[in-house]
């Protein structure tokens, strides 16, 4: 009886194991696959205050572009907005798109309540959950991802984010 249990206990042991490890390749293979698919301007679709569409892809290379997902309650995501409407002069020739999960109407409140409809590079919009998880990988607020003129991703950001980062980072080949 002794010997049985102790067959069951190692299978289960080698079970237990081997499960961690597919697990792990499984999650390592996801991260890379995510860190591919952001490395460049992904190719989705956001819904504009104004209930338009525009369709971001790989082949973005009008400016620099910061992706900038936020929600609404959020107090770092204010205090990041608010930073971003006084220094807009110092942002120009970087285009900014604000998206949130949130419904239109609250989304397009959030603008109107900074202003961000008054910055001419400010565009406001909503994405839906595929694009935020799978596409984005976005795990908090605020996240931003800057990308060069080439769309090529040169940071991304968890957290609050200095102007003087957004600029550098932007800017940068």
């Amino acid at each position: 009886m002794k010997r049985i249990l102790g067959a069951i206990l190692i299978v289960l042991i080698i079970c237990m194991v081997g499960w961690m490890i597919y697990t792990s390749i499984k999650t390592m293979k996801s991260k890379e696959e995510l860190v591919n698919r952001i490395n460049k301007v992904p190719v989705f679709t956001l819904t504009t205050t104004d209930s338009s569409l525009i369709s971001l892809d790989s082949g973005y290379t009008n400016a620099p572009l910061v992706l900038l997902y936020f929600n609404g309650e959020c107090e770092y995501c204010k205090s990041e907005t608010k930073e971003i409407v006084d220094n807009q002069d110092q942002l120009k020739g970087i285009e900014m798109i604000f998206i949130s999960l949130e419904p239109l109407h609250k989304i397009k409140q959030f603008g109107d309540s900074f202003g961000l409809s008054e910055v001419p590079n400010v565009i406001l919009g909503k994405i839906d959950d595929q694009t935020a998880d799978e596409i984005l990988g976005i795990t908090s607020a605020p996240q931003l991802f800057i990308y060069n003129k080439e769309g090529k991703l040169t940071k991304q950001f968890k957290g609050s984010t200095k102007i003087e980062a957004i600029i550098k980072f932007a800017n940068q080949e």
